[in-house]
């Protein structure tokens, strides 16, 4: 029983680390001007946590972006025999609405933006990602903003 304590113990205090997260990188499009707004999630169970979103932004070439969001658990429920389900693992990913497309529409997609190992500290990479008629045509076609 005391060894089930410190488990639990030592699984409280190492869910509690908080990770921030830092992409950067190039949006790869040919147009000179387009709008865009990131959303970042971490991929969990049950419902992704919503980490962070830029707001609608209008980039102009050479569209470079930063995201940032920050994060303590990876989804897991601290009850036996669930807490074994936890991988300690942020599986981080982008869900983009764009309209870097040579019609001029706007698409949606999501991104994988890598597994992390959940240790206190910065997850700092940098990523390009290639925009041009990627996705599906989003079901609104108006400006997000």
């Amino acid at each position: 029983m005391a060894r089930l304590l410190c488990l639990l113990l030592l699984f409280s205090v190492y869910s509690n680390a908080l990770v921030n997260f830092c992409f950067t990188g190039q949006l790869l499009c040919p147009l000179e001007n387009f709008r865009y707004q990131i959303y970042m999630f971490e991929d969990d169970l049950m419902v992704d946590n919503l980490l962070s979103r830029t707001p609608v932004t209008t980039s102009h070439y050479p569209h470079y972006y930063v995201v940032t969001g920050q994060d303590t658990h990876d989804g897991c429920v601290v009850t036996w025999p669930v807490l074994f389900l936890c991988d300690y693992f942020f599986e981080i990913y982008f869900g983009i609405i764009h309209n870097c497309s040579l019609d001029g529409k706007w698409r949606t997609f999501d991104i994988n933006m890598g597994k992390h190992y959940k240790v206190e500290g910065l997850v700092n990479k940098t990523i390009n990602i290639n925009l041009t008629n990627v996705g599906k045509l989003a079901i609104d076609q108006r400006d997000p903003v």
